[in-house]
């Protein structure tokens, strides 16, 4: 007899953006009890030759943890959200040994990223613009496991707290093969070792979503004054910070990431009220993602009064056709230029 899973990929033909290689390829996981989607996470792309992302909740965890929980308290999609609101539940964050355990010095020779960056690209960056990116964004390496040699980019929010810690693994082109989260290794090694899982990670996974604030967003109070560059994604902050330059001058640009394409909202971006903002938006078929991140400023702007939304377009004039369908972001770009001449 065929065994039944609960969890099951969508069989319609609804296609969602790859939480990997951002394009719309992506095929979600739904409970077939309540028909509700899993988190964004879990699902496959099916651009397996180029992208190859899949998660499966049978594999993680996460259908032995929600099984018995979502069983006995079942409630709609739509009501779960308006009782968490009501009951005003905190966020966990993650500890800050943690993510001082990825900053070990020893550790930058391993990373891919790094080691790019200062060796392999067209034109190398100062070893002292590297050191500063690094201790700008905390960013760190993973050296064991399965994405050994991978870079992590931590999600600090205003007041300090790390939310999430996306580890991305790279090629040495720099071209992103492995997208995880810190969190989900950290528990993958627990149960491979027969280990218990540490409680402050039982307690951050009941979060309902992780990425909760703007890669980058640590910076706003640290320097109030300077004009904000808004990217998708936190590699290309990264470069954006290394080509523009730093924001301790105080005209310069401070780089932050929303995360994904959808992860563009009024709750990501509010943090931004009474800043001057310019959005550089992926490259999309049709100019999607510019035309929809501008319509939804239109209504930003209403909400946040006193801040200023400006939209580059100057990639959606130049780019090829190709550089669409690939998804290429001001990165793409970049990375071909001699950084001291934007320096300059």
């Amino acid at each position: 007899m065929k065994q039944q899973y609960r969890y099951i990929l969508e069989k319609s033909s609804k296609k969602y953006y790859c939480p990997n290689c951002n394009k719309k390829r992506f095929v979600r996981y739904i409970d077939t009890k309540t028909n509700n989607y899993l988190p964004e996470k879990y699902g496959r792309c099916d651009r397996e030759s180029k992208c190859g992302y899949s998660l499966n909740p049978y594999t993680d965890g996460y259908a032995k943890e929600n099984a018995e929980n979502i069983e006995n308290n079942y409630i709609t999609k739509q009501n779960y959200t308006r009782v968490r609101k009501a009951e005003n539940i905190k966020p966990v964050f993650i500890p800050n040994t943690v993510l001082k355990s990825t900053l070990e010095v020893k550790r930058y020779e391993q990373n891919v990223f790094i080691q790019n960056l200062l060796n392999t690209v067209n034109y190398p960056f100062k070893p002292t613009d590297i050191e500063k990116v690094i201790s700008l964004y905390y960013l760190g390496t993973v050296v064991k496991g399965y994405r050994s040699g991978a870079v992590t980019f931590p999600f600090i929010d205003i007041k300090g707290n790390t939310r999430a810690i996306q580890v991305k693994q790279f090629d040495r082109e720099n071209h992103t093969t492995g997208t995880d989260f810190l969190h989900s290794i950290i528990k993958k090694h627990c149960i491979k070792d027969k280990k218990p899982v540490p409680e402050w990670l039982e307690a951050y996974n009941r979060n309902d979503i992780k990425v909760s604030c703007l890669f980058g967003e640590h910076l706003l109070s640290k320097y109030p004054y300077n004009p904000i560059a808004l990217v998708e994604a936190p590699k290309t902050a990264i470069y954006g910070t290394l080509y523009f330059g730093f924001p301790e001058i105080l005209d310069n640009l401070i780089w932050v990431a929303v995360y994904s394409k959808s992860t563009f909202t009024i709750d990501r971006l509010k943090i931004l009220k009474g800043r001057r903002v310019i959005i550089f938006p992926d490259l999309s078929e049709g100019d999607k993602t510019f035309k929809e991140w501008k319509d939804k400023v239109k209504n930003f702007e209403k909400q946040l009064g006193g801040t200023k939304f400006i939209f580059s377009d100057l990639l959606e004039k130049l780019a090829q056709k190709t550089d669409r369908i690939n998804g290429n972001d001001i990165a793409d770009y970049l990375i071909k230029l001699n950084w001291q001449t934007f320096r300059q």
